[in-house]
């Protein structure tokens, strides 16, 4: 909100992440998506420094902010219209948080590597990841529809859309549910449940639209709320499930 004391602080702490990390969320707040995945990047990189250089035993606390910044780098970088970037960043991610055994880490890393629908060459990695995240935290609903658009990406669709409905069901408050409403809508087209496709695809535009109603409401909009990458990801989803359906539409 204000240049000049961002610059200051900059000047004072040149590698503290999170001064990036919250300029960028603003910029993403305003749908600015070049600028805020520009300091994305700029916080990503002070943070894998610090990773770097810290003992395996100390790692847990980076490597969380670690997974939560690159999930929303990555939605960004989609959102920015930069697909090779995406690409090069889930690569990345995955060298340097794979192996970390954090519940969280592998949620929000399997979630990052399934924004596009071959963004992989081997869907089993993001499925163990999201498996594993589901077998350590069977009831929370973001872990459960991170298993489920990582079954649909592996051609589990069957499967996908029971996890997905089971989402749905244990956490019917969780802000972030639109994401399971553009699954099940990528989920329904390819199983040939058109109409179904339709309903969940309207039914996450009108989530969407709530939730911008909601968030404008807040001081600072989404940069403020704790929903910041549910919100970037149903975007890049709903982009895809719109192609889709637009082109099913056209061939009738």
């Amino acid at each position: 909100q204000w240049p000049e004391v961002f610059a200051y602080l900059v000047e004072l702490r040149p590698v503290d992440m999170r001064l990036w990390h919250a300029r960028g969320r603003t910029f993403a707040s305003s749908r600015e998506w070049t600028k805020a995945s520009s300091d994305y990047e700029k916080s990503l990189e002070l943070l894998t420094e610090e990773l770097s250089q810290l003992d395996p035993a100390d790692r847990s606390v980076a490597l969380f902010g670690g997974a939560a910044v690159g999930l929303e780098l990555a939605a960004l970088k989609l959102l920015s219209g930069d697909e090779l970037g995406y690409r090069d960043l889930c690569k990345s991610l995955m060298k340097t948080q794979v192996h970390s055994g954090e519940h969280f880490v592998a949620n929000h890393l399997s979630r990052a590597s399934t924004l596009l629908p071959d963004t992989m060459t081997d869907w089993s990695i993001p499925l163990k990841l999201a498996g594993q995240s589901v077998a350590m935290k069977p009831r929370i609903a973001w872990y459960l529809y991170s298993l489920g658009i990582a079954q649909h990406r592996a051609g589990q669709d069957e499967q996908a859309v029971e996890t997905l409905k089971k989402s749905l069901e244990v956490g019917p408050n969780w802000v972030g549910c639109g994401q399971n409403y553009a699954v099940l809508a990528l989920v329904c087209h390819r199983l040939g449940r058109d109409t179904e496709a339709g309903d969940w695809h309207r039914q996450t535009q009108s989530w969407l639209n709530e939730t911008n109603r909601v968030m404008a409401e807040f001081k600072f909009g989404v940069a403020g709320s704790v929903y910041l990458s549910d919100w970037l990801c149903a975007q890049v989803l709903l982009t895809e499930a719109e192609k889709l359906l637009s082109g099913n539409a056209g061939s009738k």
